[in-house]
């Protein structure tokens, strides 16, 4: 589900003001059967692309729905566990956005905070906290 408002809509614009949305409210991005256990659903919102994640656990997350690394949408990446692995290169992200693994860098410890090419890594989007009617909300 693809929020269209019918005023003030910009593909390319992520600010709230332009779309009319008022931040302090939610609203709905996708419908609770949309994101299944184990996999990712790709929906945008506010012109800004989303992927929400449910792992196997049932919990939910939202981040930008693209890699720090490429760019490549995380939406077409996989559910590893409880963290979102990119499908390019697999770099591994966590809950909150962060970088637990890259492939083939062996660091001794966890790649947190790790930029990569982009230099930030996706921001965590707090959707999946709240579910309300089988629907999950922006807010």
């Amino acid at each position: 589900m693809t929020m269209r408002p019918d005023t003030g809509w910009s593909e390319a614009s992520g600010d709230l003001r332009k779309v009319r949305a008022h931040p302090d409210y939610w609203y709905p991005v996708a419908w609770s059967r949309e994101a299944k256990p184990g996999q990712t659903c790709a929906v945008h919102f506010a012109g800004e692309p989303i992927v929400l994640v449910r792992p196997r656990d049932g919990t939910v997350f939202a981040l930008e729905d693209r890699c720090a690394h490429r760019q490549v949408p995380l939406s077409k990446g996989s559910v590893d566990g409880c963290t979102l692995r990119c499908g390019y290169h697999g770099w591994r992200y966590d809950a909150e956005g962060r970088c637990t693994a890259i492939p083939g860098r062996h660091s001794g410890g966890s790649d947190a905070g790790h930029a990569g090419s982009a230099g930030t890594s996706p921001r965590d989007l707090g959707v999946g906290t709240a579910i309300a009617n089988q629907v999950f909300w922006s807010g």
